[in-house]
């Protein structure tokens, strides 16, 4: 409220803060809670949950009436103060008055006299499907936190998982940003060992049948989607905050350790079997495969609270502490653990 006072004054305004689950695990781990009972229910939209706050006093919808994307439900947290009225057409309705034109005219008072009205105060949830026209009215201040259920149609989850290839194992530096020069040869093979080029394949998942790479970029895809307990986005890292050196690692010794709830730690082996690559809150991480990797990883998913020698105990004895202090280290500053 105060924020509002000073900034805007008396002036009409309105802000929509999208991605929230990534910039505050405050708000991402409050919603699980509240969350919870529903994704265990329906379970987990294939495209994610994502966290977006409207807040403002800028009486009907900036944005006019419309429709969420297909298949993307929202449940809006009403944080008040001020209360908010949502407004609903369905496709006969809003055809038959004429709808797309009078909004185009911002005619409203005409088009809300044919809604289905919804009025919220502080502390109420709405629940918005995706294929109703709406328009949503607030003429003091409030504040809505909205998940939205990303329930994608199935070209859109098609595109997400292969263009995880390039997210994933393309290469990061400037040689992205050159350019080719015209060809000749419709049959010269130079454009494709170039591209080709670009990916860092340690895995050799390029040699794969399409059938069995598509399978390999479907299941991690949702390995790390569970990992971040649904959400779409990872939230930022402690390091990237400047809150933590992975490399202080001594500071997790003689500790208490627990697994963050309600997220869990996925992992599988690389194809060749030398490696294991572990899924933690969207992240992904590879080490040198051992077997006791997979057991200090499953004592952190039985939720117990568990001192940090008694997790080191899983790996070799010739290891050195070192190595198992920096897996842990890795998993906190991923937000994965943290110290009881």
């Amino acid at each position: 409220m105060k924020y509002a006072e000073r900034v805007f004054s008396n002036k009409e305004f309105g802000m929509i803060i999208n991605g929230c689950e990534k910039f505050s695990d405050p708000l991402s781990r409050k919603l699980l809670q509240l969350l919870t009972p529903l994704i265990e229910k329906v379970g987990i939209p294939l495209t994610g949950l994502s966290v977006h706050t409207f807040v403002g006093n800028y009486g009907y919808t900036p944005l006019g009436i419309h429709k969420d994307n297909r298949g993307e439900n929202v449940i809006h947290f009403h944080l008040g103060p001020s209360g908010k009225e949502m407004y609903n057409w369905t496709d006969e309705v809003y055809e038959e008055i004429d709808g797309k034109r009078k909004n185009e005219d911002k005619e409203y008072e005409d088009l809300i006299q044919h809604a289905e009205k919804f009025p919220f105060e502080s502390t109420d949830i709405y629940f918005m499907p995706w294929d109703k026209y709406h328009l949503g009215k607030t003429d003091g201040l409030s504040i809505g936190v909205t998940v939205w259920f990303n329930n994608p149609p199935k070209a859109k989850l098609f595109d997400s998982i292969f263009s995880s290839l390039t997210k994933q194992y393309m290469i990061t530096d400037d040689r992205l940003k050159e350019v080719f020069s015209p060809v000749k040869d419709p049959n010269s093979q130079e454009t494709l060992h170039e591209l080709l080029g670009l990916f860092q394949d340690e895995e050799n998942l390029l040699d794969l049948p399409f059938s069995e790479l598509f399978k390999l970029l479907h299941d991690d895809f949702k390995l790390a989607l569970f990992s971040n307990a649904g959400w779409k986005t990872r939230t930022i890292s402690l390091s990237d905050e400047n809150l933590y050196d992975v490399n202080n690692y001594e500071i997790l010794r003689d500790r208490v350790l627990k697994l963050v709830k309600p997220f869990k730690i996925y992992f599988r082996k690389s194809l060749d079997e030398s490696e294991i690559i572990i899924f933690a809150r969207g992240s992904k991480l590879k080490f040198r495969y051992h077997k006791g990797i997979e057991t200090l990883l499953e004592l952190l998913n039985s939720g117990k609270e568990l001192e940090t020698k008694e997790l080191l105990k899983a790996l070799p004895n010739e290891w050195p502490d070192s190595v198992g202090l920096y897996i842990l280290s890795l998993l906190y500053d991923k937000r994965t653990i943290e110290i009881v």
